[in-house]
C-alpha cells in the first residue's frame, strides 16, 4: 500500500493518478485480493499513466488533501503531450483525508474522495462523476487486525459497476511469519447495464517463501454473476507467486 504522506507530494510530469487516489493497505493485486472488487476502484474510471499536476497539502499530521488534474486520455505507451494540450480531456480529483494514531502500529486510515472525468471525444466515451469512500482500523495491541469498509459510486458507471461496496478483515503475522497476511471480504455491485446485483466473496492467505518471494493460494465465490445470467454462482480458484528483484 506505501506510505501516503510520503506519496502524495507536489508533481508535474506523467504520472499514474491510480496510484495517487483512494488507496488502501489492501488496495492491490500483487500484493492483497485479486478480486476488483476489493482490490480496485471498480467504478471509478481511472486513465492511463499520462501527464499532469497532483499535490497535496497536510494542515495537521494527521490529516491531508491531495488533488490533481491529468489527461483523461493517459496512456503508458505514449507521451501524452498531444492529448493534453489538444484534446484538452482531463480527469480531476480530490481527496480529504484523516489518519488517525499517527506512526502508531494501530494508525488508521480514512479518507473520501470526489472525482471527475470529462468527456472523450476520440475515445467516443461521456463524461462522469462520482465518489469513493475508504475506511479502515488496525485493532490489536500490535494492529494486526484490520477491518476495512470501502464505497465507491459513479453516475454512468463507465467500467461497467455503477456502485460497490466491500468490506472485511485482514488478519496480519497470522503465524508469526514475515509479512505473511490472512485476508476475507465480501462485497455487493450494482451494475450499470440493470442486470442483476452481483456479490463476491474472497479469501486468501499470503505468505513468503523467501524475502523476496511471496505465494498466495486464493479463492472466489461470484454469487449471481452479472454476465452469466443462467449461473446462481460461480467459483475461482488462484494462485499467485511474485518475486521482487
Amino acid at each position: 500500500a506505501g506510505n501516503y504522506k510520503e506519496r502524495y507530494i507536489a508533481r508535474l510530469g506523467k504520472m499514474d493518478p491510480a496510484l495517487i487516489y483512494d488507496g488502501g493497505r489492501y488496495v492491490s493485486s500483487n500484493y492483497a485480493f485479486f478480486s476488483p472488487a476489493f482490490s480496485d476502484t471498480s467504478p471509478m474510471p481511472l486513465p492511463g499513466a499520462g501527464l499532469g499536476i497532483a499535490g497535496a497539502i497536510y494542515p495537521t499530521e494527521t490529516n491531508y488533501l491531495v488533488a490533481g488534474i491529468h489527461d483523461a486520455n493517459g496512456k503508458r505507451t505514449t507521451t501524452g503531450f498531444n492529448t493534453f494540450f489538444a484534446e484538452g480531456e482531463f480527469f480531476t480529483a480530490i481527496e480529504l483525508g484523516w489518519f488517525p494514531n499517527v506512526d502508531q502500529p494501530y494508525e488508521g486510515l480514512y479518507h473520501l474522495t470526489f472525482w471527475n472525468i470529462d468527456a472523450r471525444t476520440t475515445a467516443g466515451r461521456p463524461s462522469d462523476r462520482g465518489l469513493a469512500l475508504t475506511l479502515e482500523q488496525p485493532l490489536g495491541c500490535a494492529g494486526g487486525y484490520v477491518p476495512f469498509l470501502r464505497y465507491a459510486y459513479a453516475h454512468r458507471g463507465l467500467n461497467g459497476i455503477r456502485q460497490n461496496l466491500a468490506f472485511g478483515l485482514g488478519v496480519e503475522n497470522v503465524l508469526s511469519q514475515y509479512d505473511d497476511l490472512i485476508g476475507v471480504a465480501g462485497s455487493w455491485q450494482e451494475p450499470s447495464s440493470g442486470t442483476r446485483d452481483q456479490y463476491v466473496i474472497e479469501t486468501f492467505y499470503r505468505f513468503y517463501l523467501t524475502p523476496q518471494t511471496h505465494f498466495s493460494p486464493d479463492i472466489q465465490v461470484v454469487i449471481d454473476p452479472a454476465n452469466a445470467p443462467g449461473k446462481n454462482a460461480a467459483t475461482v480458484f488462484g494462485l499467485r507467486l511474485r518475486t521482487l528483484y
